[in-house]
Parts: C-alpha cells; structure tokens; sequence
C-alpha cells in the first residue's frame, strides 16, 4: 500500500513538473481535452431542433422612385406630412417618396401614383391593415398632406383542440390593440411551429370595429415526446472511438411552448482502460421575440498512460454550464438580425488513479455577446455572426495552471466571425448546391487551452483522423461542399475541400500552422433515419503530424 501511494505521487509530481515547465504540452490529454469541446458543441447542434422558417427569398422590393406624370392643373409639392405617423415604426421615415416628389407640380393622377407607393410601402413592411388616407387639404401650401389609419389587433384566439394547451401571450410579440404587424404574426408562427410535426395557420378576419382585425389561429401538435438515438465513431482511440445515445425530448411540457431534453451517450465498447460517457440537459421557451435557452453537460473520459515501470489511469470530468437570451432585433420578408447575451461556466478536474491532480483543475467563467443576421436572397441563403467574448471571474475562479506560469491571461477576450452559405445551382440536368462554411477566431490576449482555435477533424479541417490536430490562440478555416441533390432518393452525394491555419500562439510545436484536407461522401434521411458516410484524406499538413493516410467515418441519427 505504502508502494502504491509512493508510485502515484511520484507520477503526480512528474506530471506536476511537466505542467509547470510546458503548461501547453502537446500531449493526448490536451488533445482530448479540445477534441471534447468540439465534439460536445457538434451533439449540442445535433441534438437541437431545427425550427421551421417563414423567410422567403421573393419579397417586394421599394419602387425606385415615383415617375410623375405632367398634368394641368397641377400644384408645386415641396414637403409631405404624415398624420399619426407614430402608429409604424419610428424608422420608416418615406424619405425616398419626399426626395421623388419634393419640387414637382403634383396632378390628380400624380396624387394617386403617391399615395399607392406609400400604402405599398405600409405592406411591404409588414402593415397589411394600415390604411393611408388622403384628408381634405389645401395643395396650394405646397404640403401634402397623408393620414395613416392604424390598423389594430381586437384579439388572438386558438381555435379547434390545438389551443387547449398553448398560449398566445408567449408566442405572438403583438397584444389586443397593438398595430397589427404581419413580421409579428410570422414570428408567432414560427414559435409555434418549433417542434418537429406541429403545424400552425393563421385566419385574419374583420373585427367588431373599423380598422381591427380577429388573428384566428390553428395549430396541432402530434405528440409531446420524442425519442432519439444516435451512434458515430466520433471518438478517440484513447478513451473509445465508436460512440452512441439516447435522448428524450418533451416538447410543449408547460403549455407555454418550451422544449427540453435529456440525453446520455457513451462509448460503444469500453476495455483496457478506456471509457467515456456523457449526459446533457436542454431547455427553452420563447417569448414573443425573446428566447431563453439553458444547457449543462458533464463529460468524463478514462485513458491509461503507460511508463516504464506501470501504467495508470489518466480521468478527466468536465462539467459545463450556460444560459442564453436572444432577441430578433429585425425581421423582414427574406431577412433576420437576432442579438444574444451568453453566460457559460466550465469545470474541470483530472485524477489519476483516482486522485485528483490539482494543478490542471480548471474553473472559468466567460461571457459572449453576438449578433446573427439570416438572408433568404434571390440566389440563395446566407448566415452570418459575429461574436465577442470575455472571461470574467464571478465566482472566485483560482488562476489556472496556465495563467501561473505567465502562459496566459486571466481576462482573456475571443473575437470571433462565422459565414455559412448555400447557394443553389444547376449543371445540365443535375441539380446541384454549392455551400462554404468560415469560422475565425481572433485575441489580442494569450489563450487557456480550452479557449484555443483548432483545426483537424471531421468539425473543422477534413481529411484528418482527429487523433492529433494543431491549435493556437488565433486561427481560421474554410469548408467547401459540392452537394448533388437527390431529393427522389433521400441522399446527397458531397464532395468536400477545406482548407485552414491556426497563428499567435508561443511555445509552438509545430513546423507548419497550415492544413488542407478533402472528403468525399454521402449524407441523407430516411424516413426516421438520417446518416453521413464520408471518407477523407490530408492533402496539406506538417511532416510530424501524424495521421491516417485516409480517414473513413459514420454518423447514424434517429428519431420517433
């Protein structure tokens, strides 16, 4: 006993010296300690519910200018006035009307011409039942004169069996009274829509009043639950490649439209020491254009390190936790701006043999602000975001390992800048779609290794089995995907090609910061099944990074 005790201390403080004299060492922990993070913020993605969209790619676009025909008699316009103008937004200002007419002798034909452009405007903004009325005027003032007549909501109501268990309050931004706004409604449909099978339409029809209008709405829901499995071989060789989960989602669980789920997975076949299992909790629930999400995970893996006297088991657990509200700041017929405020928490703790090595326990608080922007254009879609994160030590975090040895900085701030495109296309008979994928990080700071950028897998780079990838405080990477679309079949055959650099940080271990990778492959849905099969090969790579001459790999989803 007294051996055994002497063994692992002697382990500890050999471990301890490595920390302290290279606290980025380039050792498979550090590696499945990134990959993990990757690998966790994949099934996250994975794991959510894709919500349907109401965007639309064909949307009215704002007449160019009014050409005013010359008449007699006529009278000079020199101003336009709105009456009640507070009824629409603040910013719809009709400046490009006033820069048309502002000058021009305006006719009985030319008043009509004016007036349809504005009314048209109120609709394409989303202000179907507003009405603009021309009052009695004097023209010979050189003002004319608008009046909107604002139309309002006299109630929303459910009807049939789909609003027994479902409010309105919740998911429509709009209230009674509130000028009726069809963006609100199309946000409200797409809150009710968020779960997979549910269905909702909306009636609009003449209220009680002049000028208010009954929102009548039908929305079902199937079931509550839903069950859903996944296996992949996402995995590393030193805790289990090949891994597998179940999840179970309730949806509408409160009656105010939220979504939550649970979910455990594994790996498929743990011995000679190693082991890895995970368990992840989801909840959300919209409000208007408001949205708060919650998520935490615990992970832990076990590996055996092996020296030249015994070998022992190397353990990590890492716990995470966030909170996120967002808000749709802007929404349009074909676009969408949602800013969000996120706070996450990570713990993490490493034992070997069961005794838990201090110095590489990890506690960080952080915060991140960004802004999405989602564009349904006339050749395709584009997302783009833009991120700003800071660490921020809430709850008495100690220094970490890294930041003791002057490797890194405790207030540490990540830019970071996402595109993501699909862009549709035809190449003779085949019907075929063209989508990139950038990601980048940037920091004027010195990064703990969580935090750091990296590049190599079956998430970033392609081509590469993920064992050993390369990293740094600073970074990009670009996907390319080819896509042949077989909606008849089910499947898309794609063929991929990314490219990719990491820079900024010191104690570099590698000869080359650049990696290039292809993948070929297939990926589809069937019935409740979806799956991704793929094959990769490095094209571009340091010599000492070791990796498979060609990557072959699988992703199985299912879901009742």
């Amino acid at each position: 006993m007294i051996f055994y005790r002497a063994t692992v201390c002697i382990a500890i403080l050999s471990l301890l010296a490595a920390v302290r004299s290279q606290a980025f060492a380039d050792t498979p922990e550090n590696q499945q300690s990134l990959n993990q993070k990757q690998q966790n913020e994949a099934r996250q993605e994975s794991l959510a519910t894709q919500s349907k969209s109401l965007l639309s790619s064909t949307s009215n676009k704002p007449e160019e200018g009014l050409n005013l025909p010359q008449e007699a008699p006529c009278y000079p316009v020199n101003a336009i006035e709105f009456e009640n103008k507070n009824a629409v937004a603040h910013w719809m200002t009709f400046q490009d009307v006033m820069r048309s007419v502002r000058g021009k002798c305006v006719g009985i034909n030319g008043l009509k011409m004016i007036h349809k452009a504005v009314q048209n405007r109120l609709i394409e903004h989303g202000y179907i039942t507003t009405r603009v009325l021309i009052p009695a005027q004097d023209l010979k003032s050189g003002t004319l004169k608008f009046q909107i007549l604002p139309g309002t909501i006299s109630d929303i109501v459910f009807k049939g069996d789909g609003g027994e268990y479902i409010h309105a309050i919740n998911n429509f931004p709009e209230r009674e009274g509130d000028v009726l706004d069809l963006r609100g409604l199309e946000q409200g449909l797409e809150n009710l829509q968020r779960t997979p099978g549910s269905e909702a339409t909306i009636n609009l029809v003449p209220g009680a009043n002049p000028g208010e209008t009954r929102v009548e709405v039908m929305r079902t829901q199937p079931k509550h639950w839903r069950l859903g499995a996944w296996a992949d071989d996402s995995g590393s060789k030193y805790t289990g490649r090949y891994q597998s989960g179940l999840a179970l989602y309730l949806d509408n669980l409160t009656s105010f439209n939220d979504m939550f789920y649970i979910a455990y997975g594994g790996g498929l076949k743990n011995e000679d020491g190693r082991r890895s299992d995970n368990v992840s909790a989801f909840y959300s629930v919209p409000w208007g254009y408001w949205q708060l999400e919650l998520y935490g995970s615990k992970y832990r893996y076990t590996q055996t390190i092996h020296d030249s006297v015994s070998r022992y088991l190397y353990s990590g657990i890492e716990k995470y936790l966030s909170a996120q509200l967002s808000r749709v700041i802007y929404r349009s017929a074909s676009q969408k701006t949602t800013l969000a405020i996120k706070v996450f928490r990570r713990h993490s703790t490493y034992l070997l043999n069961d005794v838990e090595i201090e110095v590489q326990r990890r506690k960080t608080s952080n915060w991140k602000l960004s802004l999405e922007h989602l564009a349904y254009l006339p050749f395709g879609q584009i997302k783009g975001s833009l991120g700003y994160q800071k660490a921020a030590h809430w709850f008495n975090e100690q220094e970490d390992a890294e930041e003791m040895v002057g490797n890194a900085d405790a207030q540490a701030r990540i830019i970071t800048i996402g595109v993501d495109g699909a862009f549709p296309f035809t190449l003779g008979t085949f019907s075929l779609s063209y989508e990139p994928h950038f990601m980048s990080q940037t920091s004027p700071d010195r990064l703990t290794q969580p935090d750091k950028f990296t590049i190599g897998n079956r998430w970033t780079v392609r081509g590469f089995d993920g064992e050993t990838t390369i990293y740094a405080d600073k970074g990009w990477y670009l996907r390319n995907d080819i896509n042949l679309n077989l909606p008849q079949w089910g499947m898309q055959p794609y063929l991929g090609v990314d490219y990719g650099e990491v820079k900024g940080s010191k104690n570099d271990y590698w000869s080359g910061k650049h990696l290039a990778g292809a993948a070929l492959g297939v990926r589809g849905v069937k019935g409740k099944f979806g799956y991704d099969l793929f094959a990769g090969v490095p094209l571009i790579k340091p010599e000492e990074l070791h990796t498979s001459p060609v990557t072959l790999g699988f992703a199985m989803q299912w879901q009742y």
